[in-house]
């Protein structure tokens, strides 16, 4: 964890497990800021001064902002310490510490749903596009199909990294540029991308790649969603597998979320005919 060495500000985010706000039971000694605790980076230690007293056998809530490192690591075990002595429950038998209780759970407010163990502090997991949907509207061949794709980062996107969607298959692209359309309803995020214009992306059809490159930076957890045309192929096909990755970002390359059939990205349907015969009068002779 880092922050600035100094006063911490302290607050109840959510009280995702209920309990009293203790926000207002600290004050630093060299402070008259109420709610506000101190922190030592070079040590990574928060230090709280009690301005009221606790009540036994009462929870107590209150939050704090550091910033997560960028790479992996599993949860801390953090100890918690004060200048009264400290001693196990009933036994009265002193102790110089005691080792605080990771969170089982999963986060309040994640971008995704989480798995158990995610509230553990300081547990980092990888980089990732947690959010990462495709779909097409059109299931026939040789159609004009409109593919619509939804991505949330856990990290930022820094202005000028790049967002790539490859094994689009057998897509065919309808025109030179490849041109991006909005998909979230009015906000216009298709003038989030684009390398020498707004709303452009860039397509590679050596491996039916589009490469979307950010015009601005992005903060982690923003969704948006764009949508872009290319031509369905002749012949009918499954399902395409594709895999999505941002290398400034640090995000490897893993497989995206579609949709049922008929739905998922770039299947085709086979072609299909509705004979119909009529007649111009149905008067005898």
């Amino acid at each position: 964890a880092s922050a600035p060495s100094g006063p911490m500000s302290l607050a109840v985010i959510g009280q995702c497990e209920g309990g009293e706000d203790a926000t207002y039971f600290f004050r630093p000694n060299s402070s008259n800021v109420m709610g506000t605790g101190m922190w030592k980076d070079e040590t990574k230690a928060l230090m709280l001064d009690l301005v009221k007293n606790f009540e036994m056998e009462k929870k107590y809530v209150f939050s704090f902002q550091v910033k997560n490192p960028g790479a992996i690591q599993s949860a801390a075990m953090i100890t918690l310490t004060a200048n009264q002595q400290l001693y196990n429950n009933c036994s009265r038998t002193a102790k110089v510490y005691e080792i605080m209780n990771n969170d089982p759970g999963s986060p309040c407010c994640i971008c995704d749903q989480g798995q158990d163990g995610d509230s553990s502090p300081m547990k980092i997991k990888a980089r990732a596009f947690c959010v990462k949907r495709i779909r097409q509207s059109v299931k026939w061949p040789c159609a004009e199909n409109e593919l619509t794709v939804t991505i949330t980062a856990t990290v930022p996107l820094q202005k000028g990294a790049s967002i790539i969607m490859n094994n689009i298959s057998n897509a065919i692209l309808t025109s030179q540029n490849l041109s991006l359309t909005d998909g979230s309803a009015g906000l216009h995020d298709e003038n989030l991308f684009g390398r020498y214009g707004p709303a452009q992306g860039e397509w590679r059809s050596s491996d039916y790649s589009l490469t979307l490159y950010t015009r601005q930076d992005i903060d982690c957890g923003t969704m948006f969603s764009v949508k872009f045309n290319v031509r369905n192929p002749k012949l009918a096909q499954g399902c395409a597998m594709v895999y999505i990755s941002s290398p400034e970002a640090g995000i490897d390359h893993t497989l995206m979320d579609t949709e049922a059939i008929p739905s998922c990205a770039m299947y085709v349907m086979m072609g299909d005919l509705t004979p119909t015969i009529w007649e111009s009068t149905s008067s005898p002779c």
